[in-house]
């Protein structure tokens, strides 16, 4: 189509990303067949009726009647808003406004004209980018094969659309050298989900829309009434459908979700601590949990439906529901549909904590914490997101750990805990609760089975990397000798593989810090080569997942001892094992047995010798154990002072006698004196163990053999 600007351009049609661009010098080809037949489809898909039916041939474009259209109008054409595709931001501004019908009453003509005039003033305060890429995740985009993880690369199909069965499929493969990756289902839209799963989808979707009314979450604006800064000021939402399953693997429930575009609102208007929330730490679940199977207590986990949603807004924020949630609202509330706006969207001022916004999780977490509070319960000072109270009647204590809207009660009292989970359905209504010896909680399987012990899986999240990377075979150790030996010899990945290779060691990560800590040297190498990962890299990271298959059904078995407990700490760090001449240090804190918590990482300084490098990895790991020590304390359990193995004689003549053997620099003496105070203080003791006994020597270097399995064995408590 002819732009008539004095350099002779004309518009052109992308059949590819359904976009226009404009050139002036172009090589003028026969039209396919094929594409003749792709603009029928894209028109015969358009959302938006066009006055005259089009009909595309090579001559020149005619109506139904085979008459002559002098000019079409390219806004009209090449909209993008086909069935599937919403335009590509749901900006602030309104960009067009319906035209007035010519048989319309004078008010309304008026009213048009007003509207008109609004919309037009938007575009100047607020004009659109035609360079604006196109979003993978538009509500209404041509549903495909649905977006799996979110990359800085296009992971649109290319592909014919595909419609997968229920719960189990849903997974498109692309090959990555070594890898066949599966990309598993992660947020759906609407549309995706629909087309997808069918009727189990839409019912998520409607009980999501039940639930925002339900609770008052929506004050419904009328948009005409706004002014430019308010309109303006408005954030866009999607609604997402995903499925849910358990640490296990087991499929639980179609889950759809309203979220709010948080990233356009204002950061200035908040502080940092208006925008931040805590949740339990790993270390503290771990704790509270061992607590719990060694008193005997009954462990109820519950899930509070829509629990930023029960948390009252402080400020105004104005937001945009997308044109199929606002098509849901109103076919189940007619009476909102003078709300709608041109492009059929409701303007809503939140009332209450939507997910997505900024302050949610922080206003979310002040209303629970004020809740258990006002019942009695008070925070540990050192996990702000474990409580407890002491039932003097009873001479029992209950504690409660919150990730979130994720609740673990513990009390060796029934009664007790029973009551808690009823205070919690008063107070929020909804609640999923389960209760029993065996229990899915921040995606890891906790099992009381034992008594005494606490046996931690994350069988379905392994499963599920395990066949995304199509690994099939095992490896005895997690690493060979020559982890922390770079190659730059090595090719370089290219870009593609280098953010596979990040997402992989992500997922390695998690899964490390919670169950196999003994995988943890080699995640911490693998980490520090995300951004310039080469092919020896990948052969690692490949050795790497080979150990995780081969012991994925080994647990964490967590034991506490009698009170009081002794806290014991393996430091033990191997000197410049790094390119640049740092040291790694290994950290492994229990409670009695198995490792509550456990660390591998690079030093942040360099050091002259190996009893420095001790030195800075005993002032390091100190830190996180006088933490476990703390969190006993307050959780009411009697302990012992602090005990800390080290295997580097000198390192430990230097914390006890308080002096350094030979000249050294001020940041070693800080270190020094602090250990030495807390020694001197009675808090800590140091002992020595020799090389072979320490603990966390399998998490300062690559072993193998027989050293690996003795040391696993104690970190995972676990019989080789």
């Amino acid at each position: 189509l002819p732009v008539l600007n004095y350099q002779g351009s004309w518009l052109f049609f992308n059949l590819r990303t359904r976009r226009t661009a404009i050139r002036h010098q172009w090589t003028e080809l026969p039209v396919p067949e094929d594409v003749i037949d792709r603009l029928h489809e894209l028109a015969g898909r358009q959302a938006k009726t066009l006055r005259e039916q089009l009909h595309f041939s090579r001559s020149k474009p005619l109506d139904e009647q085979g008459d002559l259209i002098d000019h079409i109008d390219d806004d009209n054409l090449f909209d993008g808003n086909d069935v599937n595709q919403q335009p590509a931001e749901e900006d602030e501004s309104d960009d067009e406004a319906d035209e007035s019908n010519s048989e319309s009453s004078d008010g309304e003509q008026l009213r048009d004209q007003v509207i008109a005039e609004r919309e037009e003033q938007l575009d100047i305060q607020n004009p659109s980018d035609p360079d604006e890429e196109f979003d993978p995740h538009n509500l209404m985009q041509e549903a495909t094969i649905p977006a799996g993880p979110v990359h800085r690369y296009s992971t649109r199909s290319r592909g014919n659309p595909i419609t997968y069965g229920p719960y189990t499929d849903g997974r498109q493969k692309e090959s990555y050298g070594l890898y066949a990756v599966e990309h598993v289902y992660g947020n759906m839209t609407i549309a995706e989900a629909i087309d997808c799963y069918g009727e189990p989808a839409k019912v998520a979707v409607i009980k999501e829309m039940t639930q925002l009314i339900r609770l008052g979450v929506f004050r419904f604006r009328d948009w005409r009434t706004l002014t430019i800064a308010e309109l303006k000021s408005r954030i866009p939402s999607k609604t997402f459908v995903k499925l849910k399953y358990l640490a296990d693997g087991t499929f639980d429930k179609f889950k759809a979700r309203t979220v709010a575009g948080g990233h356009r609102q204002n950061r200035s208007l908040y502080t940092d601590e208006e925008t931040s929330s805590p949740t339990i730490s790993l270390v503290g679940l771990f704790i509270i949990a061992s607590i719990a199977a060694a008193q005997s207590r009954h462990v109820i986990t519950a899930d509070i439906g829509g629990a930023y949603l029960r948390a009252l807004m402080k400020r105004v924020v104005l937001m945009i529901l997308g044109r199929e949630e606002s098509s849901v609202l109103v076919s189940m509330y007619p009476e909102l549909s003078p709300y709608l706006d041109t492009k059929g969207r409701l303007t809503v001022e939140l009332a209450k904590a939507l997910y997505g916004c900024i302050e949610s999780s922080r206003l979310w977490y002040d209303t629970f914490r004020a809740k258990l509070e006002a019942n009695g319960y008070k925070c540990n000072p050192y996990d702000p997101c474990i409580f407890n109270k002491w039932h003097e009647l009873e001479r029992v204590q209950s504690t409660i750990g919150i990730h979130v809207d994720d609740c673990f009660i513990s009390c060796s009292n029934l009664d007790i805990a029973e009551g808690i989970v009823q205070f919690l359905h008063e107070e929020f209504e909804e609640l999923n609760v389960v209760r029993g010896l065996v229990h899915s909680y921040t995606g890891m399987m906790l099992d009381f089975s034992v008594a005494g012990i606490v046996r931690v899986t994350m069988n379905g999240i392994i499963g599920e990397l395990l066949q995304k990377c199509n690994i099939t075979t095992s490896a005895p150790t997690p690493a060979k000798d020559d982890l922390f030996l770079d190659d730059p010899n090595s090719p370089a990945l290219d870009a593609k593989r280098r953010e596979l290779f990040h997402s992989i060691v992500a997922s390695c990560a998690y899964i490390g810090k919670r169950i196999k800590p003994e995988t943890l040297v080699a995640v911490s190498k693998l980490a520090s080569r995300v951004n310039c990962s080469t092919e020896k890299d990948w052969r690692k990271l490949q050795r790497l997942l080979k150990y995780i298959h081969g012991t994925r059904n080994i647990p964490l078995c967590l034991e506490m001892t009698q009170e009081p407990v002794q806290v014991i700490a393996s430091i033990d760090s191997s000197h410049a094992v790094h390119g640049e001449c740092r040291g790694q240090t290994g950290i492994s804190i229990s409670i009695g047995r198995g490792t509550v918590q456990s660390i591998s990482v690079k030093q942040p300084i360099n050091t002259k010798s190996s009893a420095e490098t001790e030195l800075v990895g005993l002032s390091d790991g100190a830190t996180p154990a006088i933490n476990v020590q703390n969190i006993l304390i307050e959780q009411g359990i009697a302990v012992v002072p602090l005990l800390i193995h080290q295997d580097n004689q000198s390192t430990l003549s230097m914390i006890v006698n308080g002096r350094a053997m030979g000249p050294t620099t001020r940041h070693i003496n800080i270190r020094l004196f602090w250990l030495t105070d807390r020694i001197t203080s009675g808090e800590v003791r140091a002992t020595y163990v020799p090389t072979e006994d320490i603990t966390a020597d399998a998490l300062s270097k690559p072993l193998q053999g027989g050293p690996f399995l003795k040391h696993r064995a104690t970190l995972l408590n676990i019989k080789e």
